[in-house]
């Protein structure tokens, strides 16, 4: 009698832990939907092996435990499973949990300050728009007032309905002048300045590879290169950030530091923002997306745009985070839909994260130098159309290599670690240094193009020009 009256609870006890036995199946299965997850894996074995081990282990647990219920049962006892079981079970919840929680997925997003963020349309003048973009953990209705005064904030534009991820764009801007602006975020009257001119062109400042978060970065060089950068005497119009501007883009924590740390800068100064491989795994993308192009600015894409400066000056940049695997067939028809209509005599600029050619060595026996997938797959459409410049980071060293007159620049130089000496050096290489943070300076004209690639405080270790 007593054995049949713990029955019914036995049945309910052995089917929640057979259910709970397959946690570490779910995690994997998470894990792997996700295809930035997979590229991580392809380009690093040693998380590649940990992945491999967690496969093994989600499929062990719930074989053992199904294995010691139908032993148990055989001989009739009171307890469905042992010991083992429990502990088994128990480790494949702890690891189907915790591994989310250490990468951010249950974290609460913070507010985030706002940002200028240049976007990949146009007003009705054909100037590149301008929106103020910043994130409240609780919806609210954001408003902005600007002007050509900062007693006179003349302009406003509110948003529709309460938002967390916010993006007002500032309409009808006018070249070379100052405008002046608020928010319902920030009432102090902050100032830009829209597209100045320096020396007859229009000068670019372009890194990548901050890390903000990873205790192997330098902060300081990443403070000092934002200071040069915005100083009014510079006449910068843009920064260009490559990726990885984060060192785990799935924690918020870490965004939530790198806007704090950025927007003291990019509040006066308009960001072009590319997602790179730090940026994006694990989920991080969603963050980014949130943070730097909310959905609510109805652009074309929010992971690859085209900036169409002047009328000959062109901007494109791609969502290439470790190489070709995010390269989707949605993307490349965007991108040839762009190359086609773009004038070959142009001034066309490729940005990405990801290098193509490249000199560096290898990092658990995978070549870190001339990405031969990236290679064949863009670089003779770069040459048939007639891109002039590609800026790329994730290598950390400042690199110029010259291929089919197609001008590769690397610029991870943000204030990530250094890589290590290379082993490999690229045949087109010109110029390359491993041991200096800094920033591509870019200046375009007409008819007339350099790069120079510059440290922290500005002085110049390479400089190169040609015309066009």
């Amino acid at each position: 009698m007593e054995k049949h009256k713990h029955k019914p609870l036995l049945k309910i006890v052995d089917s929640i832990m057979t259910l709970l036995s397959f946690a570490g199946l779910g995690l994997v299965l998470w894990i792997a939907l996700e295809k930035r997850n997979l590229a991580l894996f392809a380009w690093n074995p040693m998380f590649r092996n940990f992945y491999l081990g967690l496969v093994i282990l989600a499929i062990v647990i719930p074989v053992l435990v199904f294995l010691d219920l139908r032993r148990h049962k055989k001989r009739e006892q009171k307890t469905s499973l042992g010991l083992v079981s429990y502990i088994l079970v128990i480790l494949g919840l702890a690891l189907a949990l915790g591994i989310p929680a250490a990468e951010g997925t249950f974290s609460t997003h913070a507010d985030k300050a706002p940002q200028l963020m240049l976007l990949g349309k146009s007003d009705t003048q054909g100037n590149p728009e301008l929106a103020l973009v910043w994130y409240t953990k609780k919806p609210e209705k954001g408003k902005v007032f600007y002007g050509l005064s900062a007693e006179h904030l003349e302009y406003s534009v509110e948003e529709e309905k309460p938002m967390q991820s916010h993006g007002l764009i500032l309409s009808a801007l006018q070249r070379g002048k100052t405008y002046y602006y608020s928010s319902s975020e920030t009432p102090e009257v902050r100032s830009f300045r829209y597209f100045p001119q320096y020396d007859g062109g229009l000068r670019l400042a372009i890194s990548s590879d901050a890390h903000v978060g990873a205790e192997t970065n330098d902060l300081g060089a990443t403070v000092d290169i934002l200071r040069q950068v915005v100083d009014p005497k510079n006449d910068y119009s843009l920064i260009c950030n490559l990726g990885d501007v984060v060192e785990l883009g799935n924690k918020d924590s870490q965004i939530a530091a790198q806007v704090e740390l950025f927007s003291h800068f990019t509040d006066s100064l308009p960001l072009i923002q590319v997602l790179g491989n730090h940026d994006g795994w694990f989920g991080g993308y969603a963050n980014w997306a949130q943070t730097y192009y909310p959905k609510s600015l109805q652009e074309e894409a929010q992971l690859y745009h085209r900036f169409d400066i002047t009328d000959s000056i062109h901007i494109i940049t791609l969502d290439l985070e470790w190489g070709t695997e995010s390269y989707d067939a949605k993307q490349k028809a965007w991108l040839l839909k762009q190359l086609d209509s773009l004038d070959p005599n142009d001034v066309i600029i490729i940005m990405d994260h990801a290098y193509f050619f490249g000199s560096s060595t290898e990092y658990q026996g995978v070549p870190w130098y001339d990405n031969q997938q990236m290679i064949t797959t863009f670089h003779q459409l770069f040459v048939d159309h007639g891109v002039d410049l590609v800026f790329s980071g994730h290598d950390h060293q400042f690199e110029h290599i010259l291929q089919d007159g197609v001008n590769y620049f690397i610029v991870g130089t943000f204030g990530g670690k250094f890589d290590d000496s290379p082993t490999y050096i690229s045949p087109g290489s010109i110029f390359r240094d491993f041991s200096h943070h800094g920033y591509a300076d870019v200046l375009v004209k007409e008819h007339e193009v350099s790069v120079t690639f510059r440290q922290p405080d500005g002085t110049a270790l390479y400089s190169w020009g040609k015309n066009l």
